[in-house]
């Protein structure tokens, strides 16, 4: 699967993992495409190791990065290259 340029935050219902990604991502002022998980894309994600919802996929343009679950890191690496606030 491509990873389009900028954050898509793919999610499930009910997920209180995806709903803390959602806030910690606004916090920052990090603009995001939110994708509901679909088989397909739960299929892709365990190929790629990734086995808990939220999925972060960033893409810079010049690098690709991938998580699963929430991941503090992810929002500051979102943060640092999409303009978002760092405080």
């Amino acid at each position: 699967m491509n990873i389009n340029n900028g954050v898509t935050l793919y999610t499930k219902d009910n997920c209180p993992n995806c709903t803390k990604m959602k806030r910690a991502l606004d916090t920052k002022n990090v603009p995001y495409t939110e994708v509901t998980i679909t088989p397909n894309i739960a299929t892709w994600a365990k190929s790629e190791g990734l086995l808990q919802a939220p999925i972060l996929a960033i893409n810079t343009g010049t690098s690709e990065y991938l998580s699963g679950g929430f991941d503090r890191y992810g929002v500051t690496f979102a943060a640092e290259h999409f303009g978002g606030d760092n405080d």
